[in-house]
């Protein structure tokens, strides 16, 4: 896998408090049985057991405010991820609801966020370099960030 996005997601079963009396019903039924007794298929249930330094990387959209994924899950990725080297992004979405992407107002800016860290994230492994992180990348150091310019520039190193 060459990169990740990730909205609105659960990252954690192991830890339950975040988590409505409906949520957990549900997890029951992904986990086909009580919770209390599930402590193995949680773990392995959890992305969060998977992060290493050779992770893919990984965007995070998660809302503030999303009452059924707690956005405390996805800043507890972000830092799994930071922890250990992984290339992770984070992008919050102020007061939205949990399926913040299926509406109007949020819609085109999630998929242009996504699309650019895609992207972005391509080019830097076609050039087999680590991706930079939008906050690394500043016109003053150099750095402009320009897609077509990258690869066009990788083609011609391949020939």
């Amino acid at each position: 896998m060459a990169a990740a996005v990730a909205m609105g997601g659960v990252f954690d079963f192991m830890d339950l408090s975040p988590f409505s009396s409906t949520a957990l019903h549900a997890f029951e039924q992904f986990l086909c049985g009580p919770l209390k007794d599930r402590t193995d298929a949680r773990r392995r249930a959890s992305p969060l057991t998977y992060v290493t330094s050779n992770s893919p990387p990984l965007l995070l959209v998660h809302s503030d405010i999303d009452p059924i994924a707690p956005y405390s899950g996805a800043r507890l990725m972000e830092r799994r991820y930071r922890e250990t080297g992984a290339h992770v992004e984070l992008i919050t979405v102020p007061g939205a609801p949990h399926e913040f992407w299926n509406y109007t107002r949020w819609f085109p800016t999630t998929i242009e966020q996504c699309a650019t860290f895609l992207r972005r994230v391509a080019v830097d492994t076609a050039l087999g370099v680590r991706p930079l992180s939008p906050s690394s990348c500043r016109p003053q150091h150099g750095c402009s960030h320009n897609l077509a310019e990258l690869a066009r520039d990788s083609r011609r190193r391949d020939h």
